[in-house]
């Protein structure tokens, strides 16, 4: 028996059967999020759980989980997918939260063409009712304090 068969001869082929192949790994083909790392004291490519993992979904817990990943990664957005995997729970429960965040002002959303949400961050208002400011400061031990600002 044929496990798989890889003769294509056009490009498009080509990317329809790396595709097929990649989807039958798709165990190992999972991305690795960075985690914080207290031991270390920054953010490391980790499988571990998150450390909101099974925690109340409220405003207030769903606002941490986007301004530590803040902490993690300054700058960049986060998907729905990325805070449900962080604290579990429903996409329409975690939508309903993310609405009424917008609303507050406290995080900046990005809507797809259906109207969906696409991508979350925090506000400068968000990151300072989420945690305090010394919390997003964080420099490794070699790092030198003349070269902190």
């Amino acid at each position: 028996a044929k496990i798989g068969e890889i003769a294509a001869g056009t490009t498009e082929i080509n990317k329809y059967v790396t595709y097929r192949m990649a989807s039958r790994m798709a165990l190992y083909t999972e991305p690795v999020r960075f985690q914080w790392n207290e031991e270390v004291n920054a953010p490391i490519r980790s499988l571990k759980e998150s450390k909101f993992k099974g925690l109340e979904l409220n405003e207030e817990n769903i606002l941490k989980v986007i301004a530590h990943n803040y902490k993690i990664h300054p700058g960049l957005y986060m998907t729905p997918d990325d805070v449900r995997y962080d604290i579990g729970g429903s996409r329409g429960t975690i939508s309903e939260i993310f609405n009424a965040l917008a609303e507050k002002e406290l995080i900046v959303t990005h809507h797809d063409r259906a109207g969906k949400i696409s991508l979350v961050k925090a506000t400068y208002n968000g990151l300072r009712k989420a945690f305090p400011k010394e919390y997003y400061r964080w420099f490794p031990d070699w790092y030198p304090d003349s070269e902190k600002f």
